[in-house]
């Protein structure tokens, strides 16, 4: 861009006042440099969950467009090779990909089921999306938190194949349709990238002595019997199966975070390990 970034902020305020999130700014020039995208006025609605303004400048930094009224949840932008093509990940009430035709002034969405992958573009109308590899890893991290090892299953994963989208078939809208974003969202097409479920990482135990046996600090908890029962420990599956009756004789919904002896009280175990 021709101007640095105090200029640039000047011009971006016009997305609204820096007082409440800051003036940080993050540009995305395309490969030409004839354009690019600009992150502005990150706020974070809530925990881990940010919004932010992004914005189309031209070669002079002026503003080509405000995207209004999408906001992204990553400051991310991938161009295509040919600097036609933006793709900034946003969620209009559900996830997805924004793609900008940033010469012919239309745009397509490509659907998404999570927020756990990658993407960028393999030639002038391929878009790549990849798990994120930094999601896998977090995913198969047998650490707590606080730090030691967990002491109860930790189930495996590994990526699902690549997907692999032609931006040509998209249902492109014209720039002046922003406003009608749910029927472009509709007509977009979902690309199913979910983890894939590989067994467990190996576990020797010990499988809880009772319902208030202590896992890493914590007296057995929901989620702990639910990775245990999901392992093979049949006396977790017998208590589970207890739990989810009781709970829906009583009409209560169970959450994960509760300790198993609110629900079942104190209990030891009645099935040897590995019956």
């Amino acid at each position: 861009m021709s101007f640095g970034l105090v200029r640039l902020r000047k011009v971006l305020e016009a997305r609204g006042s820096y007082e409440q999130c800051g003036d940080g700014v993050d540009v995305f020039p395309a490969p030409d440099g004839s354009r690019a995208i600009a992150f502005s006025h990150g706020w974070e609605v809530t925990m881990m969950n940010w919004s932010y303004c992004f914005t189309l400048l031209n070669l002079g930094g002026r503003i080509e467009d405000l995207y209004e009224p999408l906001r992204a949840v990553h400051p991310i932008c991938e161009w295509s090779p040919d600097s036609g093509l933006a793709a900034v990940p946003v969620a209009p009430g559900e996830e997805a990909l924004f793609i900008a035709d940033v010469k012919a002034r239309r745009f397509a969405f490509v659907r998404l089921p999570n927020r756990q992958c990658r993407h960028r573009f393999d030639g002038p109308r391929r878009l790549r999306l990849e798990f994120d590899p930094d999601q896998l890893a977090a995913m198969n991290a047998q650490a707590v938190f606080g730090g030691g090892k967990a002491q109860f299953p930790v189930e495996r994963f590994r990526a699902p194949a690549p997907q692999v989208v032609d931006v040509k078939q998209l249902d492109w809208q014209p720039a002046g349709a922003m406003k009608a974003l749910k029927k472009a969202l509709a007509a977009a097409p979902l690309v199913e990238l979910a983890a894939v479920r590989d067994g467990f990482h190996p576990f020797t135990g010990p499988y809880p002595a009772s319902t208030t046996a202590s896992i890493n600090g914590r007296k057995l908890e929901v989620w702990h019997l639910l990775a245990f029962a999901r392992h093979g420990d049949r006396q977790a599956q017998a208590w589970l199966d207890e739990l989810e009756k009781r709970a829906k004789q009583k009409g209560v919904e169970i959450s994960p975070w509760e300790q198993v002896s609110r629900y079942l009280g104190k209990r030891k175990r009645e099935i040897a390990p590995g019956t």
